[in-house]
């Protein structure tokens, strides 16, 4: 009886560190077992699945989802709250503005993902829908399979950060994006695409694609009321606000694009931009287009003025 225990207490030991950093259906549960030369049935793993979910840290939990009508599981670590943060949450409220609506299908969509990224595979999606960060330029569902490498958390959205293997391109699209994703056989070594992949994001301001490949030194005067909110948020890497002649000045170092543009019409008439020329240049464009579709009575027809001269 002892050494059953033991056998089973091991057992459930290994599924769990299994399921902490992989998402595993049934059969990948059985496979996993098999390295340990354990042979269980179904119905044994589905016991297993239930008594880890009673032994659990108070700060994990067990996810179930669904693909393609098949189970699967993962571990997910929550944040155990205090005494006080459960008081407080009878206090606090939220408006969830700027909060996507997350369906049942962006979760199986990020499952997939984490599967296709711990295990190493290449994808294959068949369609990306609407223009979210402009990379939708580089995509070819015939020619480019991608080979995923990180899940992105970008202003309260979940977004693939991936390698077009054709194209040679990092690319990052909105998982609401992505239109039947399949994980094919393929290694992808997503491990050495890593640097690449951050030395991307760091051109960028947020997510969205660069108009070109070059990095600027930009130069925004800001209204003094600005300068604290402005400093006590992350919006680049490279951000710093310096006084110069009784007027404070952003800098940043990084490409431009559509996101960058938009950060600056939020602040509307408090902000000017010095330098460079051509962020002017596309900002004062911005303001011509808004303009002329005001006065304008056709409907509208999508335009994204940031990638019209893309260039591969």
């Amino acid at each position: 009886m002892s050494c059953l225990m033991i056998t089973k207490t091991l057992r459930i030991h290994y599924l769990k560190n299994a399921l902490a950093s992989n998402t595993m259906s049934y059969n990948d549960i059985a496979s996993y077992y098999r390295n340990y030369n354990i042979e269980k049935s179904l119905r044994q793993i589905q016991r297993d699945l239930k008594e880890l979910e009673g032994c659990l840290d108070a700060n994990c939990k067990l996810i179930t989802t669904f693909n393609n009508k098949e189970k699967y599981f993962f571990i997910e670590k929550t944040r155990n709250l205090s005494t006080n943060d459960k008081e407080s949450l009878s206090i606090i409220m939220n408006t969830n503005f700027y909060e996507p609506y997350f369906l049942k299908e962006d979760e199986e969509k990020i499952n997939l993902l984490k599967k296709a990224i711990n295990e190493g595979k290449t994808i294959k999606i068949s369609k990306i829908i609407n223009d979210v960060t402009g990379d939708n330029a580089y995509f070819d569902s015939h020619k480019s399979p991608i080979t995923p490498i990180k899940l992105i958390q970008h202003r309260n959205s979940y977004y693939l950060g991936g390698y077009l293997t054709k194209r040679k391109k990092i690319a990052f699209f909105d998982i609401k994006q992505l239109v039947d994703i399949k994980i094919l056989n393929k290694k992808g070594n997503s491990e050495l695409l890593i640097d690449k992949m951050n030395d991307e994001l760091k051109k960028r301001f947020g997510i969205t694609k660069n108009i070109n490949n070059k990095i600027y030194t930009i130069k925004i005067e800001i209204a003094p009321v600005l300068v604290t909110f402005i400093k006590n948020n992350h919006w680049h890497i490279s951000q710093k606000i310096k006084k110069e002649k009784s007027k404070n000045y952003l800098y940043l170092t990084c490409g431009i694009n559509r996101e960058l543009i938009g950060w600056l019409f939020q602040w509307m008439y408090n902000v000017k931009i010095v330098e460079p020329e051509i962020l002017k240049e596309y900002y004062s464009k911005s303001i011509k287009k808004m303009i002329e579709n005001h006065q304008s009575t056709p409907p509208l027809v999508y335009r994204n003025i940031f990638i019209d001269n893309e260039t591969s």
